[in-house]
């Protein structure tokens, strides 16, 4: 298949669909230029002052990396805040990060509060793969594996 020769014009065009280059158009286009630029050296002074504060608080004994972090988070909207956070912790949970913290051990406090008294396994339960038992708080027993989490079942003995 042969190719096409680009047909190259006199008057480039601006943007997919824009008409030829005017002198009207080299004008709109130089003034969106010194604009951007215009901004972009403020922007630059704007940083620069915003490096001094943090340089500020760094002498004060502040950790900057936790201010920017702090900073960064306070730009999201609560509730979508809140709920990527409950997603860290439900990780961090998993992966045993919260069971030795004193929060940790109050969610999981709270999370056996729902499962209701712990008691120990049957042999029957063990040979099934549980890992804990509760008795609910409607006097039903109730037996899951919840411990394979990493961290829950250490949490579990020091939070009861």
């Amino acid at each position: 298949m042969a190719r096409k020769k680009k047909i190259i014009e006199a008057e480039p065009k601006i943007g997919h669909n824009g008409g030829p280059m005017t002198e009207e158009r080299k004008k709109q286009l130089n003034g969106y230029i010194s604009e951007i630029e215009r901004w972009e050296r403020e922007k630059a002074v704007i940083q620069a002052d915003i490096g001094e504060i943090y340089n500020a608080a760094k002498d004060g004994n502040f950790d900057v990396k936790a201010m920017r972090a702090v900073v960064k988070e306070r730009k999201i909207e609560k509730d979508k805040r809140e709920a990527f956070e409950a997603v860290c912790d439900v990780y961090k949970h998993a992966l045993g990060m919260l069971s030795d913290l004193p929060l940790g051990q109050a969610t999981v406090r709270s999370a056996l509060s729902k499962f209701g008294t712990p008691t120990d396994l049957t042999d029957e339960e063990k040979a099934k793969g549980y890992t804990h038992a509760f008795i609910g708080k409607d006097g039903n027993r109730m037996a899951t594996d919840i411990g394979k989490l990493d961290g829950f079942s250490e949490a579990i003995a020091s939070a009861t």
